[in-house]
């Protein structure tokens, strides 16, 4: 993933700043797979999983996300980088 200087220091922060990005000291850089690229995904210590999708796209567009069985549609405006945190289900 290229990106410009301005895009690559949004990104950073929400990787590394706690008031803007979810994930936890010690959370672990998930693999992950499918049709769009540019996505990180931690799993973080309380079970939660933060998810950062880019839609380089100069056009709106849906991806799915699946976690833990579950899919999630977001619609990610044109140009744009997404954050979503999925909390663990509570038995």
């Amino acid at each position: 993933m290229r990106l410009p200087t301005a895009e690559a220091y949004c990104l950073l922060r929400r990787i590394t700043d706690p008031d803007v990005f979810y994930s936890q000291p010690g959370a672990r850089l998930l693999a992950t797979d499918g049709t769009h690229d540019d996505v990180l995904a931690f799993a973080n210590l309380d079970g939660s999983t933060a998810i950062i999708v880019r839609n380089e796209a100069k056009r709106e567009r849906i991806v799915n996300i699946a976690v833990a069985g579950t899919t999630i549609p977001i619609v990610m405006q044109l140009d744009s980088i997404n954050t979503l945190v999925v909390k663990p289900q509570s038995a």
